[in-house]
């Protein structure tokens, strides 16, 4: 939302994306393969004259430089504070911003909440269930449980074996052990449970454990039916690699073409 007096001088299809690691890098070279966007600007931190994955004229350590010179901001630094300080100028300037940190929606989106264009990327989970859930409730069906299936968590995992998949990957250690203790996972399903209107059927959320995802996923249905609200919660699961999926309940009218379908008879 642009506001009154904001200049947009930045060409339409130029996108800023704020941060230099993993994510940023994927998404440059995503806008360079689009044909429709382009990478108008990359603020870093970093001190580096050359940064691999990008141009070194799209980079910039200045964040009023990147604003001028995007008209989408797309904030993928992996820190929350650092991402609260561009987006308040992006705002400021009437830029759209999109994240991909759920994290920073759960630390300080409520205050942006109605001050201007601000909205999760899609392909993360919290973005997933959010479009899921559109397309299920346009096909005749109510969330009843917001599901992220994991293949394993480790609340204290191991130093070393963190620094080598940290380097393996090129992923910031920090990022690394919260993929694998369970704290993105928390943040992400808090940012679902606010954005979507669920609840929670205990501290932590249940995440049950099963061999057949199926079975994990009838356990959250009964606990969802007897908790009477929609949740939010996962499943543990070596049988599917990560996912998100609904449990829904469907509308009885469509009852027969579900049967049909071999979906089984319902209600969820």
């Amino acid at each position: 939302m642009q506001r009154e007096g904001a200049s947009l001088s930045a060409d339409k299809s130029a996108v800023g994306i704020v941060g230099t690691g993993f994510t940023a890098r994927g998404l440059a070279r995503a806008l360079r393969r689009s044909g429709e966007f382009a990478v108008g600007a990359v603020l870093t931190r970093r001190r580096e004259a050359h940064i691999p994955g990008f141009d070194d004229g799209a980079i910039t350590v200045s964040p009023d430089d990147l604003i001028e010179r995007s008209a989408i901001i797309v904030e993928c630094s992996g820190d929350p504070i650092h991402a609260t300080d561009v987006i308040e100028r992006a705002v400021a300037a009437g830029r759209r911003v999109v994240t991909m940190s759920a994290a920073w929606h759960v630390a300080a989106g409520s205050y942006y909440h109605g001050r201007g264009y601000i909205t999760e990327a899609e392909g993360d989970q919290p973005g997933s269930l959010a479009a899921l859930a559109e397309d299920s409730r346009a096909m005749g069906f109510d969330p009843l449980v917001y599901v992220n299936v994991k293949r394993f968590l480790n609340h204290a995992p191991a130093l070393d074996e963190m620094s080598h998949f940290s380097k393996l990957y090129g992923i910031s250690l920090p990022q690394v052990v919260s993929f694998t203790d369970g704290t993105k996972l928390q943040l992400e399903q808090a940012l679902v449970a606010n954005g979507l209107g669920a609840d929670i059927l205990r501290q932590g959320m249940t995440g049950p454990s099963a061999t057949l995802v199926n079975d994990g996923l009838d356990q959250l249905a009964r606990a969802a039916c007897e908790h009477g609200k929609p949740v939010v919660d996962y499943v543990l699961t070596g049988e599917a690699p990560g996912a998100v999926m609904i449990l829904a309940r469907h509308d009885h009218q469509e009852a027969d073409a579900l049967r049909y379908l071999k979906m089984g008879d319902g209600p969820l």
